[in-house]
């Protein structure tokens, strides 16, 4: 799949809030916020599992994590595409207590990460992992490799209406408008997340949704009138 082919768009809402009339720097000046959030096709996911073995002593229990999580690692090189990254993201090995305060044993556990952008393999990705040694699912998301692309267009939105607002309380206020005294700018990119689980079939099924991408933009523009 191409990543043309993922950034398709879906969807595109606008808002519009805050707008004002105010006298900034000794200049009478209206004020007006756009919104907007553009939609599109997520092209890459990032799964996240961990290898947790505990033992009654921290050797042990780090040698059999260490055993178990290179175990996982081979599998899913074995089944990554050259372009996908495998890392590890965290290594925890704590002591356990019993109520009373004794200690009981120690836990190691190994959290490592793919990231792919062939979709279509997150759910083969998430079997492997699972069936060659990775005790947990811990997150699964959906984003894009470069969200510039549409935050621009959000952006280019969001002033468009922003500006639209300005001259609607001109002609309002039968008022003129010049230039623009300060324009200010903000963006998100909402990925899609699914929660950890603590198993998965044998066979697991991944439905992509909507990577959102959020601007709003907030423009000063002068009254000359």
């Amino acid at each position: 799949m191409t990543h043309a082919r993922f950034l398709r768009m879906s969807t595109i809402v606008v808002a519009l809030v805050g707008p004002a009339c105010l006298l900034a720097q000794g200049r009478a000046s209206i004020t007006a916020t756009g919104e907007a959030t553009v939609s599109a096709n997520p092209d890459q996911a990032t799964i996240a599992v961990s290898v947790s073995n505990t033992a009654s002593t921290a050797i042990d229990a780090s040698g059999q994590n260490a055993a178990q999580t290179s175990s996982v690692i081979a599998a899913l090189r074995g089944v990554m595409s050259s372009s996908d990254e495998l890392k590890t993201v965290a290594y925890s090995l704590y002591p356990n207590y019993n109520n009373a305060g004794t200690l009981i044993g120690y836990t190691a556990t190994n959290t490592i990460q793919v990231t792919t952008g062939e979709l279509t393999s997150t759910g083969k990705l998430i079997d492997t992992a699972t069936q060659s040694g990775a005790t947990r699912v811990q997150s699964l998301s959906f984003g894009l490799k470069n969200s510039q692309p549409l935050r621009a267009q959000a952006l280019k939105l969001a002033a468009a209406q922003a500006r639209t607002q300005v001259e609607a309380i001109a002609a309002g206020l039968s008022v003129k408008i010049g230039n623009v005294i300060a324009a200010s700018d903000g963006s998100s990119v909402s990925p899609i997340v699914t929660p950890g689980l603590g198993g998965t079939a044998v066979t697991t099924p991944i439905v992509t949704g909507a990577v959102q991408v959020t601007a709003d933009v907030r423009l000063q523009v002068e009254i000359i009138q």
